[in-house]
């Protein structure tokens, strides 16, 4: 069986909004649309990372996961930022 991801209102007694076992990242908003942070599937099916906007890594995971386009080779926004 593979892992889930189900989406819910307050209400859990409610059918789930979204049921899915093909999320690998999911995006989080604020009210004007900015993106606030990911959380991406890593290395198994069972393991989720949280990166937010204010994490040291925040650059690099935008630019790894191609949300971010830049010149630099990704070793290097990795190892310096953008």
């Amino acid at each position: 069986m593979s892992a889930k991801l189900i989406v819910r209102t307050n209400n859990v007694l409610s059918p789930p909004l979204l049921e899915t076992d093909e999320a690998s990242i999911i995006e989080f908003r604020d009210s004007f649309g900015d993106l606030q942070a990911l959380m991406i599937r890593i290395f198994t099916e069972d393991l989720w990372g949280l990166v937010t906007k204010n994490d040291f890594d925040w650059e690099a995971t935008l630019v790894r996961y191609g949300y971010l386009n830049v010149s630099k080779p990704v070793k290097d926004v990795i190892k310096n930022g953008l």
